[in-house]
């Protein structure tokens, strides 16, 4: 059974239609910033990943305050400077071992279930980690085997903060809300109406990395595309 967040996860994510709209504007788009948006947005919409992994996790002090500075850093740079502000998200040798294993892994430093877990690469996930790679050389980074793998046009990995304010800049231009987080959701739902598995459940829970199967029961409950179906043959 679906929890209470049922009614407001369930319109947390993108039909066929709207996905298809959104991507078509940013592949119609000839600008390399552009094609970057596009390519993290595959990735996250082909592993079902947090965008945290890509972005990194925001320190706090032990007061529980954010910590100062902005750069980021690795968790042994971050331990020797107490003012960092967060860690470095998915780097260039964690791409390039995904490519080589087809896993792309989770650090547990910036995963937020704790837990070092792989995410099987399909090959909507491999074009998009190798589109990921080519954009980061055209826009003029040397391949720093621990630089974080998607950055700004200041040589600054993307934060958290900077990779929404993109989805939503692109979302709004075709009549769309939501956020990255939005493309995880949409995984799931897919997943769960294609499944052929005895429990697709357990099969969503793991690839999303949920602790709690309750969590992952809200993608059980109906489309947005299967009500409105519904209420066309009666209404």
């Amino acid at each position: 059974m679906a929890n209470a967040n049922t009614r407001k996860d369930f319109h947390r994510y993108y039909t066929q239609s709207e996905e298809k709209a959104l991507f078509k504007l940013l592949k119609n788009t000839d600008h390399i910033l552009a094609k970057r948006d596009l390519a993290w947005m595959q990735l996250l919409r082909a592993t079902g990943i947090r965008i945290g992994i890509l972005g990194g996790k925001i320190l706090k002090n032990e007061d529980g305050r954010k910590r100062g500075k902005k750069e980021a850093l690795t968790m042994d740079e971050a331990q020797e400077n107490e003012n960092v502000g967060r860690l470095i998200g998915l780097t260039v040798g964690e791409a390039k071992t995904a490519l080589l294993t087809g896993y792309l892994t989770h650090r547990t430093d910036i995963s937020k279930t704790k837990s070092n877990g792989n995410v099987h690469l399909t090959k909507n996930g491999r074009a998009a980690l190798t589109q990921l790679l080519k954009i980061r050389r055209d826009m003029g980074y040397p391949e720093n085997h621990d630089g974080q793998l998607i950055l700004g046009q200041k040589n600054n990995g993307l934060s958290i903060r900077q990779f929404q304010e993109r989805f939503s800049y692109w979302a709004n231009q075709v009549g769309l809300k939501g956020s990255p987080h939005w493309m995880r959701h949409t995984v799931a739902k897919r997943m769960m109406a294609d499944s052929v598995a005895k429990n697709p459940v357990a099969i969503v829970q793991s690839v999303l990395d949920h602790k709690n199967p309750s969590s992952t029961a809200v993608y059980t409950a109906p489309d947005k595309e299967d009500i409105a179906f519904a209420m066309s043959r009666v209404c």
